[in-house]
């Protein structure tokens, strides 16, 4: 039957992997008889399968998988309440700092802003990983079929038995390479019969759970001419069928799986589409992988949305104890003006009993000195001299209360005057005798010789400190004298 040059060639190629091959296939029950595998009818295609056959090798397939969507629509769903929840809480902590006007709008706003960009990336972050995950998968699917193709693929028909040379080649070579990449999952072909049906031509044992045995039904050698699920046919595989490379991006499932998968044409020795060579890659992993991508960019974003949040209410905190600030520093305006008003009152009223004060009492030193032209005995003029000098004082009090209106309003001025020392001294003492004389205490001046008398300064000041040093000296003596 497989009369060509080519095909004996591959044939010779492929006897040493007889052996190894025929015990893996005896050791699941199956034979090198054609009991095993479906018969082409009578004077038919050999590769046809009658309808019998096609119900005895009917698998029962589950639908297309849907875990790609629902593990997107969870992450999508999750970035979503977590953005809404952070949103809501720093809204929530901004209105308890004072920014009342942060309403429903403001956070649907926010979200817009926050939402839709970060679905955006995540999106993006799922596309790129896909469209990298079918970059390094469709590269095996053609080094593999082209290596199918030098082994002879075109050869195997329905009737070829499970010991033939060329077959046991591909199963080892099948076997080689999953041995090689743990990231595939199956290698098998595909032909289509002129019916239309699409069968299994080569699928070796499959360690799927990769625990170093072929266990079950599942993980055996799939039978020459198995009836592949038309509800399974995808318009990939079909495309393949008429000659072009496809990835098969929709999670399938069949009764070994759930997968995606990549198919490239195999093709005879005339160029012409003889089959289909399929890799499969589990749907697990190729959902993790997008989901871990997009898991990364949701937790870039909600970083990045996290720092700016925490940013806002940051800046919040701030600007809050900027206006408590300027809120205090103002009502420290208005004390400080409040206070102001009550000194200068204070002044205006200091002022002006000061005045009131003066007028009076120089009518009474004036009247005084109408006295020193009488003729008046040595008490009586003592008296009147201590009248004067008591008025005089008190003068000056009003003077000094004065001068304190004058301090507080910074217009104080000093007088620079010739007076003498010792008159000074005696009028003090002799203005603080009368009150010393009630607590019987006796004021004493004595001045040294070598104080100058003739000084030039201010006198009034002068006299307000004697006056308070000899005052504190007679409170605080109670008998005696002050010297």
């Amino acid at each position: 039957m497989l009369g060509t040059g080519k095909e004996f060639h591959a044939r010779g190629r492929a006897a040493p992997l007889v052996e190894r091959c025929k015990g893996s296939w005896r050791s699941r029950g199956l034979s090198g008889s054609s009991a095993a595998r479906p018969k082409a009818e009578p004077g038919g295609n050999p590769l046809a399968v009658s309808s019998g056959q096609l119900a005895a090798f009917q698998p029962h397939a589950r639908p297309p998988g849907t875990q790609a969507r629902l593990t997107l629509a969870w992450l999508y769903t999750t970035f979503v309440v977590v953005a809404v929840l952070l949103t809501a809480a720093t809204l929530r902590h901004l209105r308890s700092l004072g920014f009342s006007r942060m309403r429903l709008r403001t956070l649907v706003g926010l979200l817009v802003l926050i939402v839709l960009p970060g679905l955006a990336l995540m999106q993006s972050a799922a596309d790129a990983e896909r469209e990298r995950l079918i970059s390094t998968l469709e590269g095996f699917a053609p080094i593999y079929a082209e290596e199918f193709e030098q082994y002879g693929h075109g050869n195997i028909r329905l009737d070829t038995p499970p010991d033939d040379p060329v077959y046991l080649a591909l199963i080892e070579t099948q076997l080689r390479w999953l041995r090689s990449n743990e990231r595939i999952a199956d290698i098998y072909t595909f032909r289509r019969l002129d019916d239309g049906t699409v069968v299994l031509v080569v699928d070796s044992e499959t360690d799927y759970d990769r625990n170093g045995r072929f266990e079950g039904d599942r993980e055996a050698r799939t039978a020459i001419g198995e009836v592949y699920d038309p509800s399974s046919v995808s318009s990939e595989l079909l495309q393949a069928f008429d000659g072009g490379a496809v990835f098969q991006a929709e999670i399938s499932t069949d009764r070994w799986g759930t997968w995606v998968a990549a198919f490239h044409p195999l093709r005879d020795s005339n160029g012409l589409v003889e089959g289909v060579l399929g890799v499969d890659y589990p749907a697990a992993d190729w959902t993790g992988a997008i989901a871990r991508a997009c898991l990364a960019r949701m937790s870039m974003v909600l970083a990045a949305l996290g720092a700016i949040l925490a940013s806002a209410i940051a800046l919040a905190e701030l600007g809050s104890r900027l206006i408590a600030a300027q809120r205090q520093e103002h009502q420290l305006r208005d004390s400080v003006a409040v206070a102001k008003a009550s000194d200068q009152a204070k002044s205006d009223f200091l002022a002006n009993m000061s005045h009131e004060m003066r007028t009076p009492l120089n009518g009474v030193l004036g009247a005084l000195d109408l006295f020193d032209d009488a003729q008046l005995a040595a008490p009586q003029r003592d008296l009147i001299a201590a009248m004067r000098a008591s008025a005089s004082c008190l003068l000056e009090l009003v003077r000094n209360t004065l001068d304190l209106t004058k301090i507080e309003a910074g217009k104080l001025e000093l007088e620079v005057r010739t007076y003498s020392l010792a008159a000074l001294v005696r009028q003090v003492a002799q203005v603080a005798g009368s009150a010393a004389a009630g607590r019987n205490v006796k004021i004493v001046v004595e001045i040294a010789q070598d104080v100058p008398d003739r000084l030039r300064g201010d006198p009034t000041r002068v006299r307000q400190i004697l006056l308070n040093l000899i005052g504190n000296a007679v409170k605080f003596t109670p008998q005696g004298e002050v010297r």
